[in-house]
Order: structure tokens, then C-alpha cells, then sequence
């Protein structure tokens, strides 16, 4: 899982797929700094898959 982990790189940055709110309006990325612990893990869906693959 190469693209997996908590710091946010330029390259996974490049593969994060786009949020948007219920209106339509993109949603910003947030970075939750020295929270991130408790749940801003950034992923691929390939990794994911590799995870769900392994389980």
C-alpha cells in the first residue's frame, strides 16, 4: 500500500478524487494539521482494494 498514509504528498494529492457538497459546490480539501490522527488517512482506490483483497 504505496498510497496509503497520513502525510498528504504532491502525488497522491494528484490522484485524490474531487468532493463536492449536496448543492453541487466543490468542497475544499481540508487538512486537519496535528489532528490527523484520529481519521485524515488518505488512500487510493487501488490501495483499498489491496486492503479489502488482504482482509
Amino acid at each position: 500500500m504505496s498510497d496509503t498514509g497520513f502525510a498528504l504528498t504532491g502525488a497522491v494529492r494528484a490522484r485524490l478524487a474531487a468532493g463536492f457538497y449536496g448543492s453541487g459546490r466543490s468542497a475544499p480539501l481540508y487538512d486537519l494539521g496535528w489532528y490527523r490522527p484520529s481519521g485524515q488517512m488518505y488512500s487510493t482506490a487501488a490501495d483499498l482494494a489491496r486492503l479489502a483483497a488482504a482482509l
